[in-house]
């Protein structure tokens, strides 16, 4: 699809590369950023002489972005590369508030607005639905952008929590209430304490389930 659009930007623009083309050719190849900003920087040649070079990609490294193109000049062709300082706009997940390590997050703790992704070192958060308990890896500043390093998967049960607990061996399969002792992730194992006061460790299978273990 972005080679189908270059080649209809140099059918567009035979004569040279223009300014449009420019823009036209960095739309078709960040469309995983919802708006940008851009401005070339000065080149020795002039962009009458160029055109677009399909055999080689296009370079997003930072701020920067390098768009290959081909200089005709008096002693024939040559490859190069144009630069462009990039403003890169997403719609990602911001802080509304202070977040400390190891707190629990929730959607609501996040504001989704379009902000400026441009040189993040980490994949930004889109969206928290359906991503189950987080909690935080590190302090998250209010009007920070969310990315994905900076957050884990949150406990599945909590200490206090009523659970089954499911214990079986061979054909005999037995089912109990217990109270967590302790808190953990899917696969992890706790502490549980039937009703009796007997305590037992269990593996998480999901929020109201363990597995018995010993």
């Amino acid at each position: 699809m972005t080679k189908l659009l270059s080649i209809l930007i140099l059918l567009m623009f035979p004569h040279g590369l223009k300014t449009d083309a420019i823009k036209e050719y960095l739309k078709a190849n960040l469309i995983n950023y919802d708006s940008f900003e851009y401005r070339l920087l000065p080149t020795e040649s002039n962009l009458k002489s160029m055109s677009i070079d399909e055999s080689r990609e296009f370079v997003l490294k930072n701020k920067y972005g390098y768009i290959p193109v081909i200089i005709k000049g008096k002693n024939g062709e040559r490859k190069s590369l144009i630069t462009v300082r990039l403003k890169l706009m997403k719609k990602v997940a911001v802080a509304n508030r202070l977040i400390r390590r190891g707190e629990n997050i929730s959607p609501e703790d996040f504001t989704i607005r379009e902000a400026d992704v441009t040189g993040l070192r980490f994949l930004p958060v889109v969206s928290l639905r359906d991503r189950g308990s987080l909690k935080s890896k590190i302090n998250i500043r209010k009007g920070e952008i969310l990315t994905r390093n900076m957050i884990e998967q949150g406990e599945t049960i909590y200490a206090g929590n009523k659970v089954k607990a499911v214990y079986s061996t061979g054909a005999v399969m037995v089912t109990f209430d217990a109270e967590a002792r302790s808190a953990g992730r899917v696969g992890e194992v706790i502490r549980v304490k039937r009703n009796d006061g007997i305590i037992f460790k269990g593996k998480i299978i999901n929020k109201n389930e363990v597995k018995i273990v010993e």
